[in-house]
């Protein structure tokens, strides 16, 4: 009975532990999240959604340029390496597909992180129906 009442005891106890010991993390990736600036010439958007979110931008500059701006903006305010990558994705849906690129900053602290996902803005002519990326939405989120 003393057994079980201690496995108890430990099961309760254990979330509250973790939970206090990962705070720190989780605040310094909201702390980071919430420091960082808009990139240069963008304009704040409703179209982001997602987990933890703390902002959402659109510019007309180019997604690896806007990546690149974004990760030094991290790396400074975080005090330690980010973490870049960019993959060419399909964008609209016109044969043959047009191609361009999204790229993913992030740093992270513990099991907590800051992560900026930089998509491709598309347009298309009405007229012709070509596709054209026109610049850049930017998604923050700290989680």
């Amino acid at each position: 009975m003393a057994v079980t009442i201690a496995g108890a005891g430990a099961v309760a106890v254990t979330p509250t532990v973790q939970g206090h010991l990962d705070r720190p993390s989780r605040e310094q990736a909201q702390r980071v999240a919430h420091a960082l600036p808009a990139p240069v010439g963008a304009t704040a958007s409703t179209v982001c959604h997602g987990d933890g979110q703390v902002a959402c931008w659109e510019t007309g500059a180019s997604v690896v340029d806007v990546a690149q701006q974004m990760s030094r903006a991290v790396q400074q305010e975080a005090g330690t390496a980010a973490t870049s990558t960019c993959d060419q994705v399909s964008v609209g849906t016109a044969k043959p597909a047009v191609l361009a690129d999204s790229c993913f900053v992030r740093v992270r602290f513990g099991d907590h992180g800051t992560f900026v996902f930089i998509d491709p803005v598309s347009d298309r002519d009405p007229a012709t129906g070509a596709v054209s990326v026109v610049g850049a939405r930017v998604s923050l989120s700290a989680a």
